[in-house]
């Protein structure tokens, strides 16, 4: 018989692949492996490939996961906001010190390594929370939509601020490229937010 593989067949299409008159139709993976349908199917259910419940542990704890991160963050922004946030003092149209202005002319690996420990800490563990607070006092974005932003689209918000906003020119240094700002906010979004 003719076997089609299954990337070059339309989905409305039927491949029955026979070894021999009467036997089991194999499977697409069991054309590979040499099983029978029946061994195929005892062998993915054995490794959760057939979506039974085993198989769906892992699915449900990476989506759990992910929402714990997601509430943890925006419980933790909201604790941020109380507490610091709501008594620090705005930017406004202040000009930044020399130290400000010597940690922009530093690449954003070596930023990290020369803020304070706490300001690490949080750029590390906390980003959404600790942009969302450069973000407002710096007057580029209100608190709240920059920590839901951060929080849900990490990468994409750090690049637009940093490479469409004068966020950088307001903290003493220069707008980043759209390319340089991409692979910054992609590849160490920690550096960028510490710096």
């Amino acid at each position: 018989a003719l076997v089609v593989p299954s990337f070059a067949r339309r989905p409305e299409q039927k491949v029955s692949c026979l070894s021999a008159e009467g036997d089991k139709p194999f499977s697409d993976n069991s054309l590979v492996t040499g099983h029978s349908l029946g061994e195929q199917n005892e062998k993915d259910a054995a490794y959760g490939l057939r979506g039974n419940e085993d198989g769906n542990k892992f699915k449900n704890y990476g989506e759990r996961m992910a929402l714990a991160e997601i509430c943890c963050q925006l419980l933790f922004g909201f604790m941020v906001y109380f507490i610091i946030v709501s008594k620090y003092p705005q930017l406004n149209d202040a000009q930044p010190s020399s130290l400000a202005v010597e940690l922009q002319k530093e690449n954003e690996v070596m930023a990290l390594c020369k803020v304070s420990g706490p300001n690490c800490i949080l750029s590390c563990c906390c980003e959404g929370p600790r942009a969302a607070h450069t973000f407002h006092s710096v007057g580029v974005m209100n608190y709240w939509p920059s920590l839901v932003l951060m929080t849900l689209l990490p990468c994409c918000t750090l690049w637009c601020m940093n490479s469409n906003t004068d966020l950088n020119a307001k903290l003493g240094g220069e707008r980043r490229g759209l390319c340089m700002g991409c692979l910054c906010a992609c590849c160490c979004s920690c550096c960028v937010i510490a710096q």
